[in-house]
């Protein structure tokens, strides 16, 4: 499948994307991506998978995915769709009788027959649906009316009863009656007051101010690919505990947060970095450590 990859492979340069750019934007590894431009099959999935890989690198360059597959048929030597329809269309035609001869009048009067049948009670059918459902939605909305009637013709006024009066009345002489409020008592002595001197509160460090200012409220994914064993560490939000991580050559790591991003790289050119979508290349042109904060 050399001349299927060679084929997605110059496309994809015309567009000027990477193979890094290909992978992420079709959730594959960059080594299926190259496999496939190379035509390496062993380091390849099933066929059954491959195909789907190859439709959608095709549709994603805008390429006639069609065209592409069936390309990769002849290859791999298996049969396409169009040999398909090439082997569908050499089966005999059967020769239909005359449209004015008495056969083929007999042939359609005794299919439309039938069909009208069939329709005529489909349509008689539906009309007795819809006439009872009417009835019954009818039927419904007079028995709502009649309960909501016979409710308003029951209601009787409320009737006081003595205890209730009496209660009331107790309740009236009792506002009317003024409370006396007790006088606060003097306190003889006075009493001391205690001052609490609190420490002073130690300055916190540059690093984390301009972390917290940087982080606070922003949503970040990052992924980052090694392109040599390598260890970072990375701290969400306002955390001041970064997390660490070996990396692995060929690798990748992706990080989200929903409150912002810190990442301390010991290479900066040992990995590859993506925010949000956008490829930003090397952290670093050189091997010195580097931190990033979203």
């Amino acid at each position: 499948m050399k001349i299927t990859g060679e084929l997605l492979k110059s496309e994809r340069k015309k567009l000027k994307l990477s193979q890094q750019d290909i992978a992420f934007a079709l959730k594959l590894s960059p080594r299926v991506i190259n496999a496939i431009e190379e035509g390496d099959v062993d380091n390849l999935p099933a066929k059954t998978f491959v195909r789907g890989f190859i439709k959608s690198y095709a549709e994603m360059l805008k390429l006639n995915s069609t065209t592409v597959l069936n390309q990769y048929h002849e290859e791999m030597g298996t049969a396409s769709l169009n040999s398909k329809l090439i082997s569908t269309s050499n089966e005999p035609i059967k020769k239909k009788p005359a449209e004015d001869s008495p056969l083929a009048v007999s042939q359609e009067i005794s299919t439309v027959t039938p069909n009208l049948k069939v329709s005529l009670n489909r349509n008689t059918f539906k009309v007795v649906v819809l006439i009872t459902a009417a009835v019954i939605i009818l039927g419904g909305i007079n028995q709502i009316i009649n309960k909501y009637q016979k409710e308003g013709l029951q209601q009787e006024t409320p009737h006081l009863s003595v205890e209730t009066i009496n209660q009331e009345v107790n309740a009236a002489k009792e506002i009317e009656q003024p409370t006396e409020e007790p006088e606060p008592a003097v306190e003889s002595e006075t009493e001391e007051q205690v001052v609490e001197v609190k420490p002073p509160t130690p300055a916190p460090e540059a690093s984390e101010i301009v972390k917290s200012k940087a982080t606070l409220g922003k949503s970040i994914e990052m992924v980052i690919e090694a392109t040599r064993d390598t260890v970072i560490s990375y701290a969400t939000g306002t955390d001041s505990q970064f997390k660490t991580l070996n990396l692995k050559k060929d690798t990748l790591q992706i990080i989200k947060s929903k409150n912002g991003l810190h990442v301390k790289i010991t290479e900066g050119d040992a990995v590859l970095v993506t925010v949000n979508g956008i490829h930003r290349g090397q952290a670093a042109s050189d091997t010195k450590p580097v931190e990033l904060t979203y």
